[in-house]
């Protein structure tokens, strides 16, 4: 299977989300990798694991979406209140491929500094409210915030990879997963669940 070749469009233009398709996607099959730019419909910061899939989903089936492409993309960083003073950041991916079948992954999460929390859920961008704190341009661009928190251990790349790779998972694996395998429709349900509940 891992030789085969496909086509996969990623719902956004972004290098490092491109390059982690690139270098990923290369477990399952000898992806052609296709940016296509995506209107998430999601504010610049999501705020929630609900808006946050919403816009890693929006951005897949966007991608997908009149692109002749085999599997869509998408991912999107978002910041989640689990409790009073813990907001964590997490990338979430989603990957559709042309018959509807979704696989869903998540980052390793990391807290964001408790004086950037009240900035981060009005909805102010973290690698904005990094910048402005730490006094250094470009922050997004390179190793992003967890480049810089991790002293370059783990970088955004990384991140997105690992996402990546969870939601690979169930495409990797047809036999275990076959007709269990979420549908865009489903994952929708799930995402509507969790924002009804503020999640």
């Amino acid at each position: 299977m891992e030789g085969r070749e496909c086509r996969v469009a990623v719902g956004s233009t972004n290098p490092v989300k491109v390059g982690a398709v690139a270098r990923v996607f290369r477990l399952l099959c000898s992806p052609t990798v296709i940016p296509v730019a995506v209107e998430p419909g999601v504010p610049p910061q999501p705020v929630g694991l609900g808006e946050t899939l919403r816009g890693a989903l929006n951005r897949a089936v966007g991608a997908l979406r009149g692109s002749g492409a085999d599997y869509g993309v998408g991912m999107e960083a978002g910041v989640v209140r689990l409790g009073e003073g813990l907001v964590l950041d997490v990338q979430a991916c989603v990957v559709v491929d042309s018959s509807g079948r979704v696989g869903v992954g998540l980052s390793p999460w990391f807290q964001v500094p408790g004086g950037w929390a009240g900035r981060l859920l009005e909805g102010v961008e973290l690698g904005v409210v990094a910048e402005e704190v730490l006094r250094r341009v470009g922050i997004r661009s390179g190793l992003g915030v967890i480049g810089y928190l991790t002293r370059g251990f783990m970088t955004r790349l990384e991140l997105g990879e690992d996402a990546l790779l969870m939601a690979l998972v169930p495409f990797m694996n047809p036999r275990l997963y076959g007709d269990s395998m979420l549908t865009v429709d489903a994952l929708l349900g799930v995402i509507e669940g969790l924002e009804a509940e503020g999640k």
